[in-house]
Formats: structure tokens, C-alpha cells, sequence
């Protein structure tokens, strides 16, 4: 947790520094960035053991149904026993349009979220990502964009990788894996 608070907090300092923002001289400034770091943190450990499934079927029973038939097909999708899942809940309410809503899934632990998400391979259109904060969620968004910008501005030589759940920008070997992007 030590670690990861300093490094929330250097991430935090470098962002003030790239979008021009002066820094925090005062200790009310001090404060303010210290709860954001911890109430992110806070809010990454709420969310550890969370799944968002987008696309799995929604079943056309009653409430009690619709939920004992999500976690039937939730177990059967991703491949793991039913006692392992905590709670599902779908993040909507169910549309008369053809829509599917995304389903929130809680498993047991964060192994068990490690464990689906090292082995789950998209089929059926059904998509299965971490329960991320805003704050990741952005930063996902702009890691991606910048890596779109610079595949259209010729670069070959990079490629998304996927470090503890969050895309990042790394070079490859040109030749060796340039071919399989």
C-alpha cells in the first residue's frame, strides 16, 4: 500500500506538472492532494474484486429468476463454480429497445478476478474488464488514444500491453512482433 501511495503520488505530481498546473505549496493543497490519493486508493480496493461483463443475455424472468439465471450464466461464460461469485447485478434496468446491459459481477477474491481474466478469451461478442475508478478509466482512454495517434502517424514499432490491468506504450523489436500487430 506504501508503494502504491507514493507512486499515486509522484503520478499525481508529474500530471499537475504536464497540464501547466503549479504545485502544491500550501498545506491545504497538500491535504486536498492527499485525500485524492486516498480516497482513490480507497476506491481502487472496493472495486479489486469486480468484474463488468458487456453483452451476456439478459433472461426475461422475474427479479429472483433474473438473477439466479445471471450467476448460472455468469459461472458457465467465465468458466468458474457459482459459490465463487459473490453478487450480480446489472448496471441498468432492462429496456424494451435490444440493448444488453452490462452485468457487475463480484467474485470471492481478487485471485478469482486475476484468475478469469488471465484465461477468459472474448467469444460471442461477450467482453469481460475490471470494475476500473474514473480516474483509470481516463487514463486508460487517453493511453489509447495517444497509442491511435501515433499507429496513424507510422510509428509500427509499438504496441498496447496490458500491465496490472491498465493499457501502456511499449516498443517492440521491429521485425519480431511488428508482424503479428
Amino acid at each position: 500500500m506504501k508503494n502504491e501511495l507514493s507512486e499515486m503520488k509522484n503520478r499525481i505530481s508529474k500530471q499537475s506538472a504536464d497540464n501547466g498546473v503549479v504545485n502544491a505549496k500550501s498545506d491545504s493543497d497538500k491535504q486536498f492532494i492527499d485525500e485524492e490519493i486516498i480516497t482513490e486508493m480507497l476506491d481502487r480496493q472496493e472495486r479489486a474484486n469486480n468484474l463488468i461483463i458487456y453483452n451476456l443475455p439478459e433472461p426475461d424472468h422475474g427479479l429472483g429468476d433474473r438473477r439466479d439465471n445471471d450467476r448460472t450464466n455468469v459461472g458457465k461464460t467465465l468458466g468458474i463454480a457459482e459459490n465463487s461469485i459473490a453478487k450480480c447485478v446489472r448496471l441498468k434496468r432492462k429496456n424494451d429497445n435490444d440493448t444488453v446491459n452490462p452485468l457487475l459481477v463480484r467474485l470471492n477474491s481478487s485471485d478469482d478476478v486475476l484468475r478469469v481474466l488471465k484465461s477468459y478469451r472474448t467469444r460471442d461478442n461477450i467482453y469481460v474488464n475490471r470494475d476500473l475508478t474514473v480516474r483509470q478509466r481516463n487514463m486508460a482512454y487517453l493511453i489509447r488514444k495517444e497509442f491511435r495517434g501515433r499507429k496513424e502517424g507510422g510509428e509500427v514499432d509499438i504496441k498496447l500491453k496490458y500491465i496490472n490491468g491498465m493499457p501502456k506504450i511499449v516498443k517492440t523489436a521491429l521485425g519480431i512482433n511488428s508482424r503479428k500487430n
